[in-house]
């Protein structure tokens, strides 16, 4: 799935499940960060900021 896939169907999702999704969008199938935010219609330091803030969560 594309992050633009994911994007248009993440009416179904929670806010969390969509941000993890993006988050997940980056790091396993290493898409630009500005394709992903552009196709979750976000900036991409709004993406920045949920990479580390997953990173966080991950490591406690």
């Amino acid at each position: 799935m594309t992050a633009y896939s994911a994007a248009m169907i993440h009416g179904g999702y929670s806010t969390f499940e969509m941000r993890l999704a993006a988050v997940q969008a980056v790091s396993s199938s290493g898409l630009a960060i500005g394709h992903v935010a552009k196709a979750y219609g976000t900036d991409r330091t709004t993406v920045f900021r949920w990479i580390k803030r997953y990173a966080q969560d991950s490591q406690r």
